[in-house]
C-alpha cells in the first residue's frame, strides 16, 4: 500500500472549549475560566459521541419597580395560591408593590414559607419576629408568648410550623393547624452531635435541622404530646452550614456551602437522604479565600434554558453549578465594563415558570429570560479563558490559523487574544466575525498557549471548540 503525502506541511488540531473549571490561586487570574454561559452536552445516539457547547445565559431584564429608590433587598417569594410577588426592602414587606407591613428589623435575610391546614397561610421570618400572610393579603404578626425567642428560618409540614430557636439545639412546632397558637412543650432537641442550630429545611417529608457542625433528619410521628417529629436514627451529617444563606432547595435536593471539624469548607448537596460533595478542589479554594465573609454567602436554585442551577453569590464573585451537566462556571453582571459579583440574592419562580430576583439595593425585581441578550445592567460580558495548551510537548510550534467553531449569526463578533507566559501578559487583541467564519491566521510561535474569547454583542453566542492549524519542532 502506497502512503500518500500529506497535503498541507502542518497538522489540524480541535480542541473542546470546556474543560474543568479550575482556579491554582483563588483569583481569577490564571487557568481554565467562563463567564455567563451555561454548559450544554449533545450526545449522538448513533455514534455515541458527546459534543459539549457553551451557550450563553439570559439577561436580567427589569419585572417591577417594588419601591422607588431602592433599599435592602432581603427576602423574596412568588405565591401561586395568590399569583403574587412578596418582597421585604429594607423594614417593609410589600405585596406587588403595596407597603404592606412594617418591621421592626431593616437587615438580614428574612424567609418565606408555606404552609396548608384548615387555613392556608405565607409565613414570614426575619429571626426576630414571625408573621402569617392569608390569601385575603391580611398581615398578621404571631405574638403567642410560646413562640421561641430569635426563631429562624420557619418551615411548614403537614399542617405545622417549624422554627429553630437560635442558640439552641431545639426545633418548635406551631399547634397543628393553627399558626398562630403555640405550646411550651411543643419542642425537641436536636442530639445526635452536642451542636446549635442554624437553619430548618423541608426536603420531602423531611424537616432537616442544621447546625454549625452537622445535620439531622427528622419526619412527623404525630405524637401526641410534645413535639410531632422523631429523628431519623440512620440518617446524619457530621457537616454543617458555613453560610446559613447558602442553603438552597429544589426538587428532592438540598445545596449548601458546608462545613466540618476536620476541614475547609465545601459545597454539597444532599439528594433524597444522600449527601453528596459537589465542589472541587478549586471551588474550595475559591470559599476559603472568602474568609470570613464566606458566612455571608447566599445561594438559591434556579430552572433556566433547561438547566437546573445553582446560584452561590460570595462577596466578590458569583459561582454557577450546573446539576445536570455536573460542571461550574461564573456569572457576572457589567460594572463600567468589568466583571462584578450578581447584584441579586434573591431567586424564585414565578408565573409562567419565569424566573424572578430581588435586586441588592434599587428597590426592583428582575426577570432572567432566556431569549434576550443584554442585561438592564449593560451588555453580558462572555469571558472564555482556556488552559494552557502545548499540543502534546513543550517544543515550541508555529500557528497558522485559529477558528472558533461556533454558530454563525446575525450580528456580533468576538475579540481573541493569547498569553504564551503563563497568563502574564496578553497579545493584541483580534476580530473575529461570527456572522461569517470566525477565524485568524499568521499568530506566531509559542510553546504553551492560553487563548481569550471575549464576547459583549446584543446577540445569541453559543460554541463548541477552537480549532489550529499549527507546525510543531522549532526549537
Amino acid at each position: 500500500m502506497t502512503k500518500l503525502a500529506k497535503v498541507y506541511d502542518y497538522d489540524t488540531e480541535r480542541i473542546p472549549l470546556v474543560g474543568n473549571f479550575q482556579n491554582r490561586l483563588a483569583a481569577a487570574t490564571k487557568d481554565q475560566i467562563f463567564y455567563n454561559v451555561i454548559p450544554e452536552s449533545v450526545k449522538n445516539p448513533i455514534t455515541d459521541k458527546t459534543t459539549i457547547y457553551l451557550n450563553k445565559r439570559g439577561a436580567f431584564t427589569a419585572d417591577t419597580t417594588v419601591v422607588a429608590g431602592g433599599g435592602a433587598g432581603r427576602g423574596l417569594y412568588y405565591w401561586s395560591r395568590t399569583g403574587k410577588k412578596y418582597s421585604v426592602i429594607a423594614n417593609k414587606l410589600y405585596i406587588n408593590t403595596t407597603d404592606s407591613l412594617t418591621l421592626t428589623t431593616s437587615t438580614g435575610t428574612c424567609w418565606f414559607s408555606e404552609i396548608s391546614g384548615t387555613t392556608d397561610y405565607l409565613v414570614l421570618g426575619d429571626g426576630t419576629d414571625v408573621w402569617t400572610i392569608t390569601t385575603a393579603d391580611v398581615v398578621a404578626e404571631i405574638t403567642d408568648g410560646d413562640l421561641p425567642a430569635g426563631p429562624l428560618t420557619p418551615v411548614g409540614l403537614d399542617g405545622y410550623i417549624f422554627v429553630a430557636k437560635s442558640g439552641t439545639d431545639e426545633v418548635w412546632n406551631s399547634d397543628l393547624n393553627a399558626a398562630t397558637s403555640w405550646t411550651s412543650t411543643s419542642f425537641l432537641s436536636v442530639e445526635m452531635y452536642p451542636d446549635n442550630l442554624v437553619a430548618l429545611a423541608r426536603q420531602v417529608n423531611y424537616v432537616v435541622a442544621f447546625g454549625t457542625f452537622s445535620v439531622e433528619f427528622f419526619y412527623d410521628n404525630a405524637n401526641a404530646t410534645g413535639s410531632p417529629l422523631r429523628r431519623t436514627e440512620t440518617v446524619a451529617m457530621k457537616v454543617g452550614l458555613a453560610a446559613r444563606d447558602s442553603l438552597a432547595q429544589v426538587d428532592r435536593r438540598l445545596l449548601f456551602v458546608g462545613q466540618s471539624l476536620n476541614g475547609e469548607a465545601e459545597i454539597w448537596m444532599i439528594n433524597g437522604l444522600t449527601p453528596e460533595k459537589i465542589s472541587n478542589e478549586f471551588v474550595d479554594k475559591i470559599l476559603q479565600n472568602e474568609g470570613s465573609n464566606l458566612s455571608s454567602a447566599r445561594g438559591s436554585v434556579i430552572k433556566h434554558k433547561g438547566h437546573t442551577l445553582y446560584v452561590l453569590n460570595l462577596n466578590a464573585r458569583s459561582l454557577v453549578y450546573d446539576l445536570d451537566e455536573k460542571m461550574w462556571c461564573e456569572w457576572s453582571t457589567n460594572s463600567s465594563g468589568s466583571h462584578a459579583v450578581l447584584p441579586y440574592n434573591y431567586f424564585v419562580q414565578g408565573a409562567s415558570n419565569a424566573i424572578l430576583c430581588l435586586h441588592n439595593t434599587d428597590g426592583k425585581i428582575y426577570t432572567l429570560v432566556p431569549g434576550t441578550y443584554q442585561d438592564a445592567a449593560g451588555a453580558i460580558l462572555i469571558k472564555i479563558i482556556t488552559g494552557k495548551i502545548d499540543l502534546g510537548n513543550t517544543q515550541r510550534k508555529r500557528l497558522f490559523r485559529f477558528e472558533l467553531v461556533a454558530d454563525v449569526e446575525s450580528t456580533g463578533t468576538v475579540t481573541l487574544d493569547w498569553s504564551d507566559d503563563d497568563y502574564q501578559n496578553w497579545s493584541t487583541s483580534r476580530s473575529l466575525d461570527l456572522t461569517t467564519r470566525p477565524y485568524t491566521k499568521a499568530l506566531g510561535s509559542f510553546r504553551r498557549r492560553a487563548f481569550r474569547l471575549q464576547h459583549s454583542a446584543n446577540a445569541p453566542f453559543r460554541a463548541e471548540s477552537i480549532e489550529l492549524d499549527y507546525s510543531g519542532g522549532i526549537h
